[in-house]
């Protein structure tokens, strides 16, 4: 009995020594943690601030604009890996799975962007539209004017654009009017009511005209004003017998204008 006391409490300083060894590691790496996770940020944010400062052209800010979230979410990312085997430094049979459920999260948090991504490589294989198209979806009318990785851009006739994710393309029943390559001028002239401002009567006609059934899409409306209170309209029809009908309803939409 007195030959085991002192093995017993050999074992009990040797099993405290352990115990305690395993905490400081666990607050170390927590402040490891909490430290990277700090430096992360002031580096990314002075980054930011960094190339902001710096003088850019247009396509390089742009192209900056799109390159910064893509480093920031594989820095996060980075990060998250680090955080996951710091903290399962004591048990690294459980490494993978760690791993695993932080892509998962991260696959969680960004479905919709990857929703969009599929659907967009199955909307532009498809050829559902091109650049140029005349399209009509979900109260939407207008021309695509850029089909990027998960966005489809519209033009509307007003010259507004509206961005719109590849997943609701997908989801709309779609209307679209293929665009052709020739066009055919047609000058008419077009006298602006007392009661419209000159740029609103400009807007108007321009919106007018683009809304045409039969006006290009390739080559928009020419409009000049004239100083004796009318605009010179140069239309493109798709069909040299069509130019009549723009100007038809381009005159009774501005003839049928209310007043103030």
């Amino acid at each position: 009995m007195s030959e085991r006391q002192p093995t017993d409490a050999v074992s009990e300083l040797g099993a405290e020594a352990l115990v305690a060894g395993e905490f400081a590691r666990g607050e170390l790496g927590l402040v490891t943690v909490l430290a990277a996770g700090v430096v992360l940020a002031v580096l990314l944010r002075l980054g930011r601030g960094l190339l902001d400062l710096v003088p850019m052209t247009g396509r390089r800010r742009e192209l900056k604009e799109r390159a910064v979230p893509v480093l920031v979410l594989v820095v996060s990312l980075s990060y998250l890996l680090f955080v996951a085997r710091v903290l399962f430094r004591s048990a690294p049979e459980q490494m993978p799975f760690a791993a695993a459920a932080v892509l998962c999260g991260i696959a969680l948090a960004a479905w919709n962007t990857i929703r969009d991504l599929v659907n967009g490589v199955f909307v532009v294989a498809g050829r559902v539209c091109a650049v140029g198209d005349l399209i009509e979806f979900d109260g939407i009318v207008g021309r695509v004017v850029a089909m990027g990785w998960r966005v489809l851009t519209v033009e509307t006739a007003n010259g507004d654009e509206a961005v719109v994710p590849y997943s609701t393309v997908a989801r709309a029943s779609l209307r679209r009017s293929r665009v052709l390559e020739s066009a055919n001028a047609h000058v008419f002239r077009v006298p602006l009511p007392s009661h419209i401002e000159m740029l609103d009567g400009k807007r108007l006609l321009r919106e007018t005209v683009m809304c045409s059934h039969w006006s290009s899409l390739v080559r928009e409306p020419e409009i000049v004003w004239m100083h004796d209170g009318e605009f010179e309209v140069t239309a493109y029809a798709l069909d040299s017998e069509r130019g009549g009908d723009i100007e038809a309803q381009v005159q009774r939409i501005f003839a049928e204008r209310p007043g103030p």
